[in-house]
C-alpha cells in the first residue's frame, strides 16, 4: 500500500517527543482525511497538507504556519488549542503584524472550530456567507478585542466559548440572532463592562421603516430562547438590564454573574426553568431581586453591599418560592 492510499493518521503519546520526518512527509497523501498528533513535536516544518482533510486535532502545534494546499477546503473540524499559529495556507492567512485570522472567513464544511489559547489571534474576522454547519466556537484565551457584527451568520452555532479573553471589550446587539446558541461563556473577559441589549421588534421598526430591511419573521421572537448556561462570572459589568423581560433567556438554567460590579438585579422570578444562581463576589450588590420558585442553588457569598440581614434574606426566599 504506496502513501497515496492513506486515509488516516494518529498518534497520541502519553508524553511529549519528537517525530522525525521531511517536511514534504504529507505530499503523497492525496488521500488523507484525519490528522490525529497529541505530544507530538516535529523535528522540521511541514510544507504540505493536502485539501481532502476534514478533521484535525493538533494541540501546541510549535509551528506559525499550517500549510493547507491552495485549492477548496473540506476541513469539518479544526481543533488547535495552545497553538503558534499564525498563518494557516492559502485562503487562511493571518496578518502577520496584527495577527488575526483571515479577513473574512467562510466554509461550506466547517462544524468546529477550536482556537484556544492561541493567545496571537486578536481580531475574529467577518462571515460574509451564512455558515450551516459550524455549531462550535471556542476562542478562550485568545487576545481579540470584539465579535463581528456578522457573527450572526454562524446560524447554527449552538456553543460559543469566550472565556478569559481578557482584552475582549465589545459583543455586537446581532448576538441576540444566534437563534441555537444554548451554551455561552464570557467568564474573566475583565475588560468587557456591559452586555448589550436586545434591540426590541418596535425598536427595529423605528430603526427599519421598511419591512424588507427585516430578518425574517420566524427570528422575530424574543431571543436567547435555547440558551441554557450564560457565564458572565469575574468581567466588568455594572449593570444587568439585559436580563429584562423583554431580552428572552426563558430557558436559562444556569446564570453566572459572580465577581461584577453590579449594584441591582431585575427581578429573576420569570425565570421557570433555572437551577443555579451565582453571584458571590458581587461586593456592590445591594439587595437580592425576586427568586424563581423552582431554583435549585443561590450563591450569595462576600456580597458585602447586601442590605437584608441573613434572615431577613432567608424569609425572603421562603417567601419567593411559595
Amino acid at each position: 500500500m504506496g502513501t497515496n492510499a492513506i486515509e488516516g493518521i494518529k498518534l497520541v503519546l502519553p508524553e511529549q517527543k519528537t517525530l522525525y520526518l521531511s517536511s514534504k512527509a504529507f505530499k503523497k497523501m492525496k488521500r488523507l482525511r484525519l490528522l490525529i498528533f497529541h505530544n507530538v513535536i516535529l523535528s522540521t516544518t511541514i510544507e504540505y497538507l493536502p485539501t481532502e482533510l476534514r478533521f484535525i486535532d493538533w494541540p501546541r502545534y510549535q509551528f506559525p504556519t499550517l500549510p493547507l494546499n491552495p485549492g477548496p477546503k473540506q476541513l469539518v473540524i479544526l481543533n488547535m488549542p495552545n497553538s503558534h499559529i499564525q498563518q494557516l495556507g492559502e485562503g487562511f492567512k493571518f496578518c502577520d503584524k496584527l495577527r488575526i485570522l483571515p479577513s473574512s472567513l467562510h466554509s461550506e464544511y466547517l462544524e468546529t472550530l477550536n482556537l484556544t489559547s492561541c493567545f496571537s489571534i486578536e481580531r475574529f474576522p467577518n462571515i460574509n456567507i451564512e455558515m450551516k454547519l459550524l455549531d462550535k466556537l471556542c476562542l478562550s484565551g485568545t487576545a481579540i478585542i470584539e465579535l463581528p457584527s456578522s457573527i450572526d451568520k454562524l446560524v447554527r452555532l449552538r456553543s460559543l466559548n469566550l472565556a478569559c479573553c481578557g482584552k475582549l471589550q465589545h459583543i455586537p446587539n446581532s448576538i441576540y440572532n444566534l437563534h441555537q446558541l444554548d451554551y455561552f461563556d464570557l467568564h474573566g473577559c475583565s475588560q468587557l463592562s456591559k452586555f448589550p441589549k436586545y434591540i426590541s421588534l418596535s425598536n427595529k421598526n423605528e430603526m427599519f421603516p421598511s419591512l424588507e430591511l427585516l430578518p425574517d419573521s420566524s427570528n422575530l421572537n424574543l431571543p436567547f430562547q435555547k440558551l441554557k448556561t450564560l457565564d458572565l462570572e469575574d468581567c466588568n459589568l455594572s449593570e444587568a438590564d439585559f436580563l429584562m423581560p423583554s431580552n428572552g433567556f426563558d430557558n436559562l438554567q444556569f446564570l453566572f454573574l459572580n465577581g461584577n460590579k453590579i449594584v441591582s438585579l431585575p427581578s429573576l422570578k420569570r425565570f421557570s426553568n433555572i437551577m443555579c444562581i451565582c453571584l458571590n463576589n458581587c461586593e456592590f450588590l445591594r439587595k437580592i431581586p425576586k427568586l424563581p420558585p423552582k431554583l435549585w442553588f443561590l450563591f450569595a457569598s462576600n456580597c458585602k453591599s447586601l442590605l437584608e440581614s441573613h434572615c431577613n434574606f432567608l424569609d425572603k426566599i421562603l417567601r419567593d418560592k411559595l
